[in-house]
């Protein structure tokens, strides 16, 4: 099963649940779901550097 990442508003606490869940509470509200990152398709290179539009994206390295 998928699981999402919802965060607090007010105290930026983060949670994972299972997609089928609820949102969770954290300081008497309910929390809101974080949107995932983008995924990196490929690395740059000369060939295809045209393309890159240079935006930052999760290449799946960050904790």
């Amino acid at each position: 099963m998928a699981k999402l990442t919802y965060h607090c508003e007010a105290c930026k606490q983060k949670t994972m649940v299972e997609s089928d869940a609820t949102a969770p509470e954290c300081c008497g509200n309910p929390m809101k779901p974080v949107d995932p990152l983008p995924v990196c398709e490929m690395a740059v290179s000369p060939e295809h550097s045209r393309l890159d539009g240079g935006d930052p994206c999760d290449d799946g390295r960050a904790g």
